[in-house]
């Protein structure tokens, strides 16, 4: 009789990584030696460094361990930090020394991230040693004190020559960025323009169109564009900007004003996923210029097949039926996913997109208390679907990619997600207030909690 140990030992790191919790990785690895040995690149292949972690990390952390154990060095490939430990209501210096010593040791980091405000002053430390890692390829920064000199050091992180091992940054995330980080980045990207395939930067107030232009000149490989919270970019300088990287896949970016398009001169062929996050106010009777607006944008798009389409507004919006009939070229034919947050669809509106989207797999809502008095609307119209597979409530998106959402969600009782389902022979799940109710193969139905909400992602 085969027991867990008699397997071969290869085979037990594939059957450990479908472990859901660190917790129970961590009690596997001490049943016995092979266990250990398995499960032990797992534990330490990712380490995030968040609030929660924090509170567990006033004596030891785990870059001590590393220090102190040299045959782990290997073993981690992402490290995230989002909050650094507390000594007496100040930064913990040892923290910050421990992993300054231990940064240069991880031979093997590809994925560095970075985004707690209270360690902006010790980040300049931690950067010249950032720069060793020979296998670095993604990086993400809040970088908003950093000084001249400090901004330089930036430009030592990710570049490699033909004589070194490794590559170059392949993904680069600036969240915040300071004059002096965006006055080093155009030659940054200049030196990773080989191999830079994802660029992201958000919140920047001061960053225009010219500078965008600038920077996309050394991106030909770009094929993952994000600009988001940057208020003096003009977004219809910047469409057609992205004339130049005709390989770009995912495109994410926040709007500020609403104002019809100049015209579509040129096609983004192959775009897949199409992010558009509407920041302005929008006065009483603006139902022509969002429109204007969305057409416009959706003109670059009309011969390439989206897969995905978010619509997010900070200012509810309802999206009117004309709006939507104007998507056919774009959207019908081949969209698989799609989320409206902060959006208001009317019911007339969602039937047209249901009824002519035939993949349509995946779509994020918004449950309001009011909804439930039109909801067999809202049902008889995700009914004529064909292919829709799971509904997402936009309080469970929010929460998931904006760390926390206003408000309560609008709980769904098991009386309600019966009549979802009896409604929609396709559904399969419904993720609500940090629920996932599932349709079972026997037909029953069965709750599941988002083990940390990783479930309310459709993207």
């Amino acid at each position: 009789m085969v027991s867990a140990d008699n397997l071969p030992f290869d085979v037990l790191p594939l059957i450990f990584a479908n472990v859901p919790g660190r917790k129970d990785l961590l009690s596997v690895a001490l049943v016995s030696k092979s266990f250990n040995g398995a499960a032990t690149p797992l534990i330490y292949g990712s380490i995030t460094i968040n609030v929660s972690v924090t509170k567990k990390l006033t004596k030891r952390s785990p870059f001590q361990t590393l220090l102190d154990r040299k045959d782990l060095y290997k073993f981690p490939r992402k490290l995230t930090i989002t909050a650094v430990p507390l000594d007496r209501g100040r930064v913990s210096e040892r923290f910050h020394i421990v992993l300054a010593m231990a940064l240069p040791k991880l031979v093997n980091l590809s994925s560095f991230v970075f985004d707690a405000h209270l360690t902006v002053s010790f980040l300049p430390a931690l950067l010249s040693n950032l720069a060793t890692p020979s296998q670095l390829k993604e990086l993400s920064l809040l970088a908003d004190n950093l000084n001249p000199q400090q901004a330089k050091l930036l430009l030592h992180i990710g570049h490699r020559t033909k004589l070194d091992r490794g590559g170059s940054l392949q993904k680069l995330s600036l969240r915040s960025p300071s004059t002096c980080v965006l006055g080093v980045l155009p030659e940054w990207i200049e030196r990773n323009r080989a191999s830079m395939t994802s660029l992201s930067i958000k919140d920047s107030p001061s960053i225009t169109s010219g500078f965008i232009q600038l920077l996309l000149g050394y991106t030909r490989y770009l094929t993952h564009l994000s600009l988001t919270q940057c208020p003096n970019l003009n977004h219809w300088l910047l469409m057609k900007t992205l004339e130049t990287l005709p390989g770009l896949i995912k495109l994410q970016l926040a709007i500020f004003t609403y104002s019809p398009s100049p015209g579509a001169t040129y096609q983004l062929t192959c775009l897949k996923h199409l992010s558009l996050h509407f920041m302005g106010s929008l006065p009483a009777d603006s139902t022509p210029k969002l429109k204007a607006t969305l057409s416009g944008f959706l003109a670059f798009f009309a011969t390439c097949t989206l897969e995905s389409f978010m619509l997010e507004s900070m200012d509810q919006i309802v999206l009117p039926v004309e709006t939507v009939k104007d998507w056919s070229s774009c959207l019908f034919g081949s969209l698989r996913c799609f989320n409206i947050v902060g959006v208001t669809i009317l019911p007339d509106s969602l039937e047209l997109l249901c009824r002519r989207t035939k993949l349509l797999e995946q779509i994020c809502l918004d449950f309001e208390p009011e909804m439930k008095a039109r909801s067999s609307l809202l049902l008889r119209a995700l009914s004529k679907s064909e292919s829709l597979q799971t509904i997402t409530d936009s309080f469970d998106f929010r929460y998931h990619h904006h760390q926390g959402a206003p408000g309560q969600p609008t709980r769904f009782t098991r009386p309600e997600v019966e009549t979802i389902f009896a409604q929609i022979s396709t559904l399969k799940r419904i993720i609500n207030a940090g629920r996932c109710w599932v349709r079972s193969s026997e037909c029953s139905l069965k709750a599941q909690v988002c083990r940390h909400r990783r479930e309310s992602s459709l993207t």
